[in-house]
C-alpha cells in the first residue's frame, strides 16, 4: 500500500504543476507595442496642408488589450496636432493577441512655434505614453486658396497672381 501511496502522491504532485499555457506563477495579460515608438512629424510636402503619422498599436500579449481612452496633449496654447477620427477613439477598442490598429495624428501648422507633446493610451495594462514634435518651418502650407483669383475666406485680398501675392493665413 506505501507504493500505491507514493505514486498517487507523484501524480498528484504532476497534475497541480500543470498550467495549460501559462508559465508557473504567470497570468495572461496584455502588452503593448508602439510602432513607431516617438512621432516626429516631417514638414507637409509642397501643396499639402497638413502632415500625418500612423502608429501602429500592436497586443503582443497572450489576453486582449483594450484601450479605453486616448489623450493628446500640446505643449503650447496653438493645438495644431490632433488624433485624426478622434470619435473612433471615444469607447473602448478591443485588440486582441497580437493583433493591432492604427492611431493617426495629424499636423496642420499654423505657426512657426515647434510642436510637442504626447498622447496617452489608458489601457486594462495601464498608462502608456507616445511623444511628438514637429518639424521646423520656414513657411507655413499654402492652404490653395492664395492666388486662385477668387475672394475666399480668410482672404483679404486675391488677385489671382499666385507668384506674388503673399497670403499670411
Amino acid at each position: 500500500m506505501k507504493k500505491d501511496q507514493t505514486v498517487l502522491f507523484a501524480l498528484l504532485v504532476a497534475m497541480s504543476s500543470l498550467h495549460f499555457g501559462c508559465e508557473e506563477g504567470e497570468t495572461p495579460s496584455a502588452r503593448v507595442e508602439l510602432s513607431p515608438s516617438e512621432v516626429f512629424f516631417e514638414v507637409p510636402s509642397a501643396g499639402e496642408l497638413n502632415r500625418a503619422v500612423e502608429v501602429t498599436i500592436t497586443n503582443g500579449g497572450d489576453s486582449n488589450l483594450i484601450i479605453s481612452s486616448v489623450t493628446l496633449e500640446e505643449t503650447d496654447s496653438n493645438k495644431e496636432v490632433v488624433v485624426r477620427d478622434a470619435e473612433e477613439w471615444t469607447e473602448a477598442v478591443t485588440v486582441e493577441s497580437n493583433e493591432s490598429v492604427r492611431l493617426t495624428l495629424l499636423w496642420t501648422p499654423t505657426d512657426f512655434i515647434i510642436d510637442r507633446g504626447s498622447v496617452t493610451l489608458e489601457t486594462n495594462v495601464g498608462e502608456v505614453g507616445l511623444s511628438f514634435t514637429t518639424s521646423p518651418l520656414n513657411d507655413l502650407p499654402a492652404d490653395g486658396l492664395c492666388g486662385d483669383g477668387e475672394l475666399q475666406e480668410p482672404e483679404e485680398c486675391d488677385d489671382g497672381n499666385n507668384a506674388l501675392e503673399t497670403c499670411a493665413y
